[in-house]
């Protein structure tokens, strides 16, 4: 069985990495990430800062913050520095953070259920419809997930297993590096700050001797501290903390919202239950797996669910929603929860098969239903975006028909600025578009609204149309 499992395994992860494509959807995240890295690369990071203050200044709604952390530009950059703007090389390194959290998942799990089970897990993780999407985004939230499980099992090494001191002591220093790379990644990622706190005072009798003990394992501390230090020193601060804009008088009502939001939006684990309404009872029947496995071994692995209620609480309170990208890193506790509690299930009196052949069963179908959804997903055409052909075409005009200081609004400033090296904001109103200093306006199709169309025609002249988009000369 385990053979078979590693096979199916394999297949899926190379269905993905052959199904990796290169275009991208309108997204725009993805634009600054790789402006960061393709700034790292020129040397023109101060640049690109200056532009992307320009973008928030002048635009009329808030566009992402000035700088993202470094972390996932740094790891673009080798990218950008061979392959220029090659978006199916960027996704590929990507996806590898991917395969690497899966070996992670192995490691965690592993003689603490069957091999078979954690093999069940990291294929449903490979195989999972949400996965097959999510490796088509040049995102940041897979690297951080990689960094936050490693965190993890690190912790996990140094405070519930034996070793020899300096063995411990080297855990300590990658721990604190590994703590580091995931908040330099991402900065919410800061919550395994407060795990490893917590998991160091619970577990004090198992290491605090006496006071030399609390130096060395303030180790992780040090070294984030270093790193974070370090890092200042050749990199721009990120403004993402400063972009994201808690209202302390409505915590409660947006954790209300929240928690229902995202009780829901954990089934698209298991696909898109608008398109396959199957899906909403095969999470209910693992979501109560999932609690008979907390409620059962609570104690045996509290850390894991710490962890899991340390990143929910602060997305609990986060005032935006991006649905799984934000919690991935629980998805894995999840199943290893729900796996947990099948032993003790009589499936004999329910089937007639055993526990573990009942397993078996189950998770054949389900990876079945899952190949269903992933040869549909594979067989949709590839998204509007920026690479696509209208697209390209408007980029190439702006940049042989513009000046290099021109300033532009567009409904994706930050993947105009990526693409054509022009100062970039949003304005969607003809009212705010009236005081604005831009030289130029994109109109696009389906999003520019009849008000602001209405006020260019009257008020400049069109200089480019291809259907899809026109530019106005405002000047």
């Amino acid at each position: 069985m385990k053979k078979f499992l590693i096979i199916l395994i394999i297949a899926f992860l190379t269905i993905n990495i052959f199904t990796l494509d290169s275009q991208h959807n309108w997204g725009d995240d993805f634009s600054a990430y790789i402006g960061q890295a393709k700034a790292i690369v020129d040397g023109r990071l101060a640049d690109y800062a200056a532009d992307a203050n320009y973008r928030v200044a002048h635009s009329e709604a808030q566009v992402g913050p000035n700088l993202y952390p470094m972390g996932y530009p740094l790891i673009l950059a080798p990218v950008v520095a061979f392959f220029g703007i090659n978006i199916w090389a960027m996704k590929f390194v990507t996806y590898l953070f991917f395969i690497g959290s899966l070996a992670i998942v192995y490691f965690l799990f592993r003689k603490k259920i069957k091999d078979e089970y954690v093999l069940i897990i990291i294929l449903l993780l490979a195989a999972s419809p949400y996965f097959f999407e999510l490796k088509q985004n040049v995102l940041s939230d897979v690297p951080a997930m990689f960094f936050l499980l490693l965190s993890v099992f690190l912790t996990e090494r140094i405070y519930f297993r034996e070793m020899k001191t300096e063995r411990r002591n080297t855990y300590l220093i990658l721990l604190g590096a590994s703590i580091f790379a995931s908040f330099f990644i991402r900065e919410n990622s800061i919550v395994v700050i407060p795990f490893l706190l917590l998991i160091q005072a619970f577990e004090r009798k198992k290491w605090l001797k006496n006071f030399s003990d609390m130096a060395i394992h303030a180790l992780p501390y040090v070294i984030f501290l270093l790193l974070y230090l370090l890092s200042l020193a050749f990199f721009p601060a990120s403004s993402y903390a400063n972009h994201t804009l808690f209202n302390s008088s409505s915590l409660l009502s947006t954790a209300a919202k929240n928690f229902a939001y995202y009780t829901n939006v954990f089934a698209e684990f298991f696909g898109n239950p608008g398109r396959y309404p199957a899906i909403w009872p095969i999470y209910f029947v693992a979501g109560i797996f999932f609690f008979a496995g907390i409620l059962k071994n609570f104690r045996k692995y509290y850390h894991y669910i710490l962890f899991s209620v340390l990143i929910l609480g602060l997305f609990l309170v986060f005032p935006y929603q991006q649905g799984l990208r934000y919690i991935l890193p629980v998805i894995p506790f999840f199943l290893f929860f729900a796996i947990l509690s099948l032993g003790p299930v009589d499936f004999k009196k329910i089937s007639g098969l055993d526990s573990q052949k009942a397993a078996y069963v189950s998770i054949f179908f389900l990876a079945l239903f899952f190949t269903v959804q992933v040869h549909d997903l594979a067989e949709l055409p590839p998204p509007d975006g920026p690479f696509s052909q209208k697209a390209g075409g408007l980029f190439r005009f702006i940049s042989e028909n513009t000046a290099g200081e021109d300033a532009i609004a567009f409904f994706k400033p930050r993947a105009l600025n990526l693409l054509t090296g022009r100062k970039a904001v949003y304005i969607g109103t003809a009212e705010y578009l009236k005081n604005s200093p831009i030289d130029h306006f994109i109109a696009t199709q389906d999003v520019t609204s009849s008000e602001t169309e209405k006020y260019l025609r009257e008020n400049s002249r069109p200089v480019f149309d291809n259907g899809q988009f026109q530019v106005y000369n405002l000047k």
